[in-house]
């Protein structure tokens, strides 16, 4: 899917290249054609970037500076001077920005799934509580769980939602 995406976003970047040449300092008409036809399919992979690995991320990352140097004619910039001098944001900010404003819609308009996800957190906590430090659930057998019980609450996997989670809210 990403490889799919990533064609779709090299179709448009000859298109950017023309405009560029046609109009090399009109950086409004190229930053609105950048967000409207490149960025949807960024915006599209926003949802599972946090999922990625580093070098699907980064492959991401580099064509989108590649569009950055285009846009505003910084064909020699470091990706450092790229973020810190031009004040450029970076795609894991901007997919940031977007996925926490999704996220406040999410708290805002489906208030039942965010109760689902914390009875989930809450279920495993409680086993957890049973079996480590002291019985608290009645009903629940003492002495050892069985492996699946174990497999709930030692695991360090997270859901999808956490790890979308933790890219959101990181700094």
């Amino acid at each position: 899917m990403l490889d799919f995406q990533l064609i779709k976003l090299r179709r448009a970047f000859p298109i950017l290249k023309y405009i560029h040449k046609q109009f090399p300092s009109f950086f409004s008409l190229k930053m609105r054609f950048f967000n409207t036809y490149v960025w949807p399919h960024f915006n599209m992979l926003a949802t599972i970037f946090c999922l990625m690995c580093k070098t699907s991320q980064n492959r991401l990352s580099a064509f989108y500076r590649r569009c950055l140097r285009m846009i505003f004619c910084l064909f020699g910039c470091s990706t450092l001077d790229l973020h810190q001098i031009f004040m450029l944001p970076t795609l894991d900010k901007k997919l940031q920005k977007c996925l926490t404003k999704r996220l406040k819609n999410i708290q805002t308009h489906e208030p039942e799934f965010l109760e689902i996800v914390l009875a989930n957190k809450n279920i495993v906590n409680a086993v957890f509580c049973h079996y480590r430090e002291r019985r608290c659930i009645i009903g629940m057998p003492r002495g050892r769980p069985n492996k699946r019980t174990v497999a709930l609450y030692e695991s360090p996997c997270e859901t999808y939602f956490d790890k979308l989670c933790a890219f959101v809210f990181s700094t």
